[in-house]
């Protein structure tokens, strides 16, 4: 709404990119797009975050370095599914606490 498009789907993308990178030890922020798609395939990921990563990821690219202009309703897309995105994939408590358990069973 500021004018401030570039900038918006820089810091957007890179808070996704420091997400993935931390969450799955991906180096995602020196990762190309294609090459962050192949690391969440690798992890076989459910297809719909899959395409939305992309969807996000390839539209930052096209404003970031082809100057495009998406309108607003892309904009709150791109939040709305990086926000879906961590929700779905962050580690819980209960994760984390099984996760625990299965590694000090199998010490």
């Amino acid at each position: 709404q500021q004018g401030l498009v570039k900038q918006y789907y820089s810091e957007s993308t890179d808070i996704f990119r420091r997400y993935i990178e931390n969450r799955y030890r991906q180096a995602a922020l020196e990762q190309t797009t294609d090459e962050i798609l192949v690391g969440l395939r690798k992890l076989r990921m459910p297809d719909d975050l899959v395409s939305g990563s992309e969807r996000v990821l390839r539209r930052a690219d096209l404003v970031k370095f082809a100057k495009a202009s998406p309108d607003i309703t892309e904009h709150e897309e791109t939040v709305t599914f990086v926000f879906d995105f961590v929700d779905r994939t962050r580690i819980t408590e209960s994760a984390a606490t099984a996760a625990g358990v299965k590694a000090h069973v199998g010490s």
